[in-house]
């Protein structure tokens, strides 16, 4: 299954490509889906990349995501997906990023991913999982065309910073 949603960004291409691929590890700061990420250590850094990947903890579980593809000249990179957070019955997920520019300060992020689900499995979940993964999607690119945009984060980033804030202050007590 493949899924491609994209949104148009008053900001120059650059720019964009600089926070997406080569602050690639620093998603946490505006995602709202994304808890915690930091850069990992122990895999393959290809050629152009600042790093190899990124851990992310999210409400659904923690998930590496490790490039695999990455060309600083076409602004572009891919990136598999594993860990608790991916289902268990999806094989194998990647996602690819590409920004294009249109002008001088607007330009175009893609944000495509696939996902091959086990056998069988994929007539079942197939459809609510394309539309789980569209709301993804589309919640994730809003968030970093304000980000870019404004240079605040999003209002949903702001509020699931306070719910792990006062989850924190409850476990505390």
């Amino acid at each position: 299954m493949k899924i491609r949603e994209s949104i148009q960004i008053n900001a120059p291409a650059s720019v964009v490509w600089q926070l997406v691929a080569h602050e690639f590890e620093n998603v946490s700061t505006w995602a709202s889906d994304v808890n915690q990420s930091k850069k990992t250590t122990n895999l393959n850094l290809l050629g152009g990349a600042d790093v190899s990947g990124r851990v992310c903890t999210s409400q659904y579980g923690d998930i590496v995501e490790a490039f695999i593809h990455f060309d600083e000249a076409s602004m572009t990179f891919t990136y598999d997906a594993k860990g608790d957070a991916v289902p268990f019955f999806i094989k194998r997920t990647t996602n690819t990023w590409t920004v294009k520019a249109i002008e001088e300060k607007m330009c175009i992020v893609y944000f495509q991913p696939e996902v091959e689900f086990i056998p069988i499995m994929g007539l079942f979940v197939g459809l609510p999982m394309r539309m789980f993964m569209r709301t993804v999607l589309q919640k994730t690119l809003e968030e970093l065309k304000y980000y870019v945009e404004t240079g605040s984060i999003h209002p949903r980033k702001q509020h699931a910073i306070s719910q792990i804030l006062n989850q924190t202050k409850d476990n505390s007590v």
